[in-house]
C-alpha cells in the first residue's frame, strides 16, 4: 500500500514540476506588435474623381432663322473656320463656322428646323487636348493649389497632370431623394494631363492630388498614433521591457503613415494599436511579427 502513495506522490511531484517548467518560460507582460520609427519619405494625397474634358470646346447657338444646310456629321473633323451649317435669316443667307480646329461631338438640329437658340446647334471640341474637371468639398479645397502633382487612373493606367487651375467661386448640387432635397457645395479645379493618349471625353477617372509631402523624415504606421481627450498625440515605446509614453507632434498624414515631428527617435519601437492593457510602465513581450527591421 505504501508503495503505491509513493508512486502517486512521485507522479504529483513529476506533473508539478513540469507544470512549473512550462509556467517559468511563458513569456511575463502583455504580448504587443511594434514597429521601429522609420526615416524615409512621406507623401499625404487627396483621392477623388473627376471627368475627362476638352480644354477646347466650342458651343454655337446659331443665327435666329431657319437651319437651311448642314455641313458635317457628329465625329466629323473640322478646321477652323470651316462652314458647319447654313441659315435662311430675315437678313439674308449666313454661314456658321468653326473658331477651333477640332471634331463635332454633338449636333442638336435638322434641316429645314426654325433655330430656338435655346441650346447650342452644334458642340466642337479638340479631343486632343484634354483636361480632368474635378469638384473639392469645402475641406478639401483648401489644400488644393496650382502646381501640384496628381495621378490621374484610367483602366488600371496611371497618366500624369497637375493641377493648373481652380475656380474662384463655389457651386451648389441639388438633388431629391425620396422628397427631401439636399445641396453639396463644391469648388472645381482642373488638372492638365501631360499625355492624354488612350483618354475619351466624358469618362470617369480616379484622381490622387499630392497635397504635401517629405523626402526625408521620422515616420510611424498610423496605428500607433494615440490622443486623448484634450487632443493632444502621443505613442506608446517599448523601453527594458515595459511601456513608456512619448508626447510627439505630428506633421504629414497620410492614409497608412504619420510624420513625427518631434518627442520620437530613428529606431525607438512604438507599439501598434495599443488597447486599454497598455499604459505607462506595463510590462510587456514584443512578438516578432509585427516588428519591421
Amino acid at each position: 500500500m505504501k508503495k503505491w502513495i509513493w508512486i502517486t506522490l512521485s507522479i504529483v511531484v513529476i506533473i508539478a514540476a513540469g507544470t512549473w517548467i512550462n509556467y517559468s518560460k511563458q513569456p511575463k507582460g502583455v504580448e504587443v506588435k511594434t514597429s521601429k520609427v522609420q526615416e524615409k519619405e512621406i507623401k499625404a494625397y487627396i483621392s477623388t474623381t473627376g471627368d475627362i474634358l476638352s480644354k477646347d470646346k466650342q458651343q454655337y447657338f446659331g443665327e435666329q432663322g431657319i437651319v437651311d444646310d448642314i455641313d458635317v456629321e457628329v465625329g466629323d473633323k473640322v478646321s477652323e473656320d470651316d462652314i458647319l451649317m447654313r441659315f435662311k435669316t430675315a437678313y439674308g443667307n449666313k454661314n456658321l463656322r468653326s473658331d477651333i480646329d477640332g471634331v463635332v461631338t454633338e449636333l442638336n438640329v435638322s434641316e429645314g428646323q426654325m433655330n430656338s437658340l435655346t441650346q447650342p446647334v452644334v458642340v466642337v471640341q479638340n479631343v486632343e487636348n484634354l483636361q480632368v474637371e474635378v469638384q473639392l468639398s469645402k475641406y478639401d479645397a483648401p489644400t488644393v493649389k496650382a502646381g501640384q502633382q496628381v495621378d490621374i487612373t484610367y483602366n488600371e493606367k496611371v497618366y500624369k497632370g497637375e493641377v493648373s487651375s481652380i475656380d474662384p467661386t463655389a457651386d451648389k448640387n441639388t438633388s431629391n431623394i425620396m422628397g427631401t432635397n439636399s445641396s453639396d457645395v463644391y469648388q472645381n479645379a482642373y488638372i492638365n494631363i501631360f499625355d492624354p493618349k488612350g483618354l475619351v471625353i466624358g469618362f470617369n477617372v480616379d484622381v490622387d492630388i499630392l497635397i504635401n509631402q517629405n523626402d526625408k523624415t521620422s515616420v510611424v504606421p498610423i496605428e500607433s498614433i494615440v490622443s486623448d481627450n484634450d487632443g493632444n498625440d502621443f505613442v506608446y515605446i517599448v523601453e527594458n521591457g515595459k511601456v513608456v509614453k512619448k508626447d510627439i507632434k505630428l506633421g504629414i498624414i497620410s492614409d497608412t503613415e504619420a510624420e513625427i515631428k518631434s518627442g520620437l527617435k530613428k529606431g525607438e519601437k512604438v507599439i501598434l494599436n495599443p488597447g486599454n492593457d497598455i499604459s505607462k510602465g506595463v510590462e510587456v513581450v514584443i512578438v516578432p511579427k509585427g516588428e519591421n527591421k
